[in-house]
């Protein structure tokens, strides 16, 4: 990684998130222009619609395939391979079939980074939104107690129940 490269990443983390909703095959193209005209570092994806892995040249795929038959439709990231990035360990999370969560790692030496990216099917019922915040939440405090800074992005189809169920802020 250029100089040039590493200082803006220690400074300025471009990460975004698109919800494609319909596969990322039909719109790969859109979201490869968008990634490089905004030199976007991390690109969190939900409702990919995968079945099999992804191959973008330049670029990693870190991605929780779609279940066929399910309600889940995959998600992923995105990150140009000047970014160094590695899967985090998920089994503390994500294993409720009804959301996909999946977890990247940046540790660049100065940024120690975890970032998750999240998809919640609409109409989902308000035990269920309780539990994925407690999940949430219980990946949030183990990630930071190794260290990392978090970012959460993805398609929460309005589930984030604020007045039913608050995160622990000072965890959090």
């Amino acid at each position: 990684m250029s100089s040039l490269n590493s200082a803006r990443l220690d400074s300025q983390l471009r990460i975004a998130h698109i919800n494609i909703g319909g596969g990322i095959q039909k719109k790969l193209d859109e979201i490869l222009k968008i990634a490089v005209d905004n030199q976007l570092d991390i690109v969190g994806i939900s409702e990919t619609f995968l079945q099999d892995d992804l191959n973008v040249p330049g670029f990693s795929w870190f991605g929780k395939n779609s279940v066929e038959g399910k309600k889940r439709k995959g998600v992923g990231f995105l990150v140009p391979h000047k970014v160094k990035a590695f899967d985090i360990d998920e089994t503390w999370t994500g294993q409720d079939p009804r959301y996909d969560v999946k977890w990247i790692g940046i540790d660049n030496g100065t940024l120690c980074l975890a970032v998750a990216v999240i998809y919640v099917p609409a109409g989902c019922q308000a035990s269920f939104r309780d539990q994925l915040w407690i999940d949430i939440e219980k990946a949030v405090v183990a990630l930071q107690t190794k260290g990392f800074n978090i970012v959460l992005t993805g398609d929460l189809n309005a589930h984030i129940n604020i007045q039913s169920y608050q995160m622990n802020h000072d965890r959090v």
